[in-house]
């Protein structure tokens, strides 16, 4: 789920990052018992990061674009627990979590490539008039 928000704002900018990000987080909150909104909210903003690195990258290469999703959504691992303690979870922030950052950091960084590529094409402008 983190990899579409990260690949969404690697493909197309910041902008469609944020919303394929909270679309993706929703979708995310409905399914589990956090409270409704806090993952749509962490996930837009690691959709918006990640589509904001390509104002750093001038062209990214595909080994970029693979450390640019790894750190994004190892970012999105570790901005969750933080937020569930912030409203109010006990139990979420513990050593482990370091190890799962690392562990999804790696795993999406190695699907980055494809996932981009795919977010490029689900999300391409349609040349067609009237679609």
């Amino acid at each position: 789920m983190l990899l579409l928000a990260t690949s969404s704002g690697l493909a197309r900018g910041s902008e469609v990052g944020a919303i394929a990000g909270f679309a993706v987080g929703m979708m995310y909150d409905l399914v589990l018992s956090t409270p409704l909104g806090l993952g749509a909210v962490v996930f837009a903003l690691v959709g918006y990061i990640a589509g904001s690195t390509n104002a750093f990258v001038h062209e990214p290469t595909w080994w970029t674009r693979m450390l640019l999703a790894g750190v994004a959504s190892g970012l999105g691992m570790l901005f969750m627990p933080v937020a569930l303690t912030i409203v109010g979870r006990e139990g979420v922030m513990s050593g482990h979590i370091f190890v799962v950052v690392v562990v999804v950091g790696v795993t999406n960084a190695a699907a980055a490539v494809p996932a981009e590529r795919l977010c490029r094409w689900v999300l391409s402008e349609s040349s067609k008039a009237g679609i």
